[in-house]
């Protein structure tokens, strides 16, 4: 999301650390205030709305406000725009993030997300439908986002997906031998995944931002 004309290799610590901090900023922003008003929604439609829902809830929603514009301000973004390269895939990061909120406000107010985490979702055909679909249209827009990342961007991407496959190609066979043996639970697909995206995600905002 950085200008990547900007970002030199030379670049100081201090900005390196700004930048990254800005990054972190404006998605923890956005996940605060798309969980703050999930959560407002979710809890007012199964036990009413009061007073210290609309303060809990609202005070999610203006952390993340106040991070994401804290984050914009320290920062050194691209505005979204068609007229350049750049813009536009600001524009599929934003549209990214926005199908994100979205999809995870959906998983919060239907309860899907606590099912998810004990084991018992089962996803309704519709559900499964459109999933599917979302998961297509993100392929299809990736293709598309693709095209308009310059050459720091994909080299970040590369970076970020090497240490992703990395963690998983040592993580699974050194979990499947200690479930194995006893020496740990079995191997959990679901958290084996949020691992490796975890990688791929610090990995791809040092590289980044660096």
């Amino acid at each position: 999301m950085m200008k990547s004309d900007d970002i030199e290799a030379g670049q100081d610590t201090s900005a390196t650390g700004r930048q990254i901090a800005a990054q972190a900023l404006v998605y923890s922003g956005v996940s605060c205030i798309g969980g703050g008003l999930a959560a407002g929604v979710a809890i007012g439609l199964e036990k009413g709305v009061d007073l210290k829902l609309v303060l809990v809830a609202g005070g999610f929603a203006l952390a993340g406000i106040a991070a994401t514009a804290g984050g914009l301000k320290i920062g050194d973004f691209d505005p979204p725009s068609l007229k350049n390269k750049a813009g536009r895939s600001q524009l599929f990061m934003l549209s990214s993030i926005a199908v994100g909120m979205v999809l995870g406000m959906y998983l919060i107010i239907t309860d899907a997300i606590d099912r998810l985490i004990d084991g018992t979702f089962t996803p309704s055909p519709g559900e499964a439908l459109v999933g599917v679909l979302m998961l297509a249209a993100g392929l299809v827009v990736g293709l598309f986002w693709q095209r308009e990342m310059d050459e720091h961007e994909m080299s970040s991407i590369k970076s970020a997906a090497y240490w992703g496959l990395s963690a998983y190609f040592y993580a699974y066979p050194a979990w499947w031998l200690a479930a194995a043996a006893g020496l740990a639970p079995g191997v959990d697909d679901g958290a084996l995944f949020l691992a490796v995206l975890a990688v791929f995600t610090v990995v791809w905002f040092v590289k980044r931002a660096g």
